[in-house]
């Protein structure tokens, strides 16, 4: 993964120190670090601790936004739901950068994760990519070796060329989508404060009760659940698909160019 962009976010640190000629040593696995010890280059174990940690706050705050709307409080239960997206966001990027360090697909850029981490822009950004990548896997066929929702097995070798060719379609896709996307950032940041704070604007008293319907609010809701989900069926299976990663990762890699070539998943 490539250094994030967090431009344009509510939140996040005020720029990043400048990088010393030599960085001081880290422990072998960890990627790129700054010698910050309270934003550090994370170990495997610590990414899973907080990966564990970011995914338990995340459903704690969704069953806390949905227990606001069910008492018909409208814009908290929004301002809650969004927090509790956000926190998925988090969730999203730690799943990318535990691959990173389980396979060693490339050197994880943590003065970059940690910049996103506190970053609303940023996070918005993972939201809008995550339901981007919804869309796609829901217009996509059945896989032939389809488990369930509630197992992960790695596909018969006979299938593993076409899953990865329909993988990096789907990232080529994502690619085109999110420019047009990203900017809707800002939208939902705006959203979130409106349905926080009361505002004046135009002469007009703005109260965040104007902010949401029940019906958006539960599409909020629907799609945090389906996330929580995903991630609950996947992570208990991360042994087997850090392996399967290991192994398919060159080939991953290769039908990436291909398909942003235009090219089949053996060449044109």
């Amino acid at each position: 993964m490539s250094r994030l962009d967090t431009e344009g976010g509510a939140e996040g640190e005020a720029g990043e120190p400048s990088r010393q000629k030599e960085e001081p040593a880290r422990k072998p696995g960890t990627g790129r670090g700054r010698g910050d010890q309270r934003r550090p280059a994370l170990s495997l174990e610590e990414t899973e601790a907080l990966f564990d940690a970011t995914l338990g706050h995340a459903k704690r705050t969704l069953a806390a936004s949905e227990l606001l709307l069910t008492s018909h409080y409208l814009p908290q239960a929004y301002s809650l739901g969004h927090i509790a997206l956000e926190e998925l966001s988090k969730v999203r990027l730690l799943f990318a950068f535990w691959l990173m360090l389980g396979t060693g697909w490339s050197e994880p850029d943590w003065p970059g994760f940690w910049k996103a981490w506190s970053n609303h822009g940023a996070k918005n950004r993972l939201l809008i990519l995550g339901r981007l990548e919804e869309e796609l896997r829901s217009e996509a066929p059945p896989n032939q070796d389809d488990q369930g929702d509630n197992d992960w097995t790695p596909p018969p070798p006979d299938l593993i060329d076409d899953q990865l060719s329909q993988a990096a379609s789907r990232i080529q896709t994502l690619g085109v989508l999110s420019k047009a996307a990203f900017p809707l950032d800002r939208a939902f940041n705006e959203m979130r404060l409106r349905a926080t704070y009361v505002d004046f604007r135009n002469g007009k008293v703005l109260l965040p009760e104007e902010m949401a319907t029940q019906v958006e609010i539960e599409g909020l809701h629907a799609f945090a659940q389906r996330t929580v989900h995903s991630f609950d069926t996947l992570w208990p299976q991360r042994g087997a698909m850090q392996a399967y990663a290991q192994q398919v990762g060159p080939r991953m890699l290769e039908m990436m160019v291909q398909s942003y070539n235009g090219e089949g998943p053996h060449g044109s």
